[in-house]
């Protein structure tokens, strides 16, 4: 089912989208790639070069994504 609005996270220090998430990924040996295990809630943002917190906004048409 396709959400009916689309989000971003952003930094909510600095406004920027230049983010991370701390994440787990498992190698898979048949697909022969790395596939995404487990998300866990330590975020950075690049632009502040710092760990930060993060928050979810809308995407608008104005909005690069």
């Amino acid at each position: 089912m396709k959400p009916a609005h689309h989000e971003k996270p952003i930094c909510a220090t600095c406004g920027g989208d230049n983010v991370l998430k701390d994440a787990w990924a498992r190698w898979d040996v048949e697909l022969q790639e790395w596939q995404l295990d487990n998300v866990f809630d330590d975020a950075f943002c690049e632009d502040c070069d710092s760990a930060r917190k993060l928050k979810w906004v809308p995407i608008t048409d104005n909005s690069e994504e």
